[in-house]
């Protein structure tokens, strides 16, 4: 898979599980759509042997190649209660389904299940002056790598 493909992979499993419209595979100048939005963004990719990332994948003595991905979701924040309550459902309905389904609804060859939700930020200003409360999430998508020859 190219970078583009497991972005566009990654954004249309975010959007489906969490039933957002708005979004986005990669960091937009500004919004063009609603909150709540969901962004994607490929973090780094690298080609190693082997992942301890990836065990139930069984796999042994061959290259991966490792997509670190970042998801955003951010929501209005105009009710702060409600904010924190419907990041905290977005985020069970992506833990949920990404331990569900290890290739996101067959959308990518392998998820790993060490993910990271973070909710810190209770209040975000973007460039483009959109306001509200986000929580990103980071996981890693993986795919064997083959040897050329």
């Amino acid at each position: 898979m190219t970078t583009e493909a497991v972005c566009a992979a990654v954004l249309d499993w975010a959007k489906a599980t969490t039933s957002i419209v708005t979004g986005y595979d990669h960091i937009p100048a500004e919004s063009t759509g609603p909150l709540p939005d969901v962004i994607v963004d490929c973090a780094s990719l690298s080609i190693v042997e082997t992942s301890d990332l990836f065990p139930h994948a069984n796999i042994q003595q061959a290259w991966v190649a490792v997509f670190v991905m970042d998801i955003s979701v951010m929501v209005d924040n105009t009710a702060p209660e409600t904010a924190a309550q419907a990041l905290r459902t977005y985020a069970d309905s992506l833990r949920a389904s990404l331990l569900a389904n290890g290739t996101l609804g067959g959308r990518v060859p392998m998820v790993s299940k060490r993910i990271e939700f973070d909710f810190t930020l209770p209040f975000v200003v973007r460039n483009d002056g959109v306001r509200g409360r986000e929580m990103t999430m980071r996981m890693t998508v993986a795919e064997l790598v083959e040897e050329e020859g």
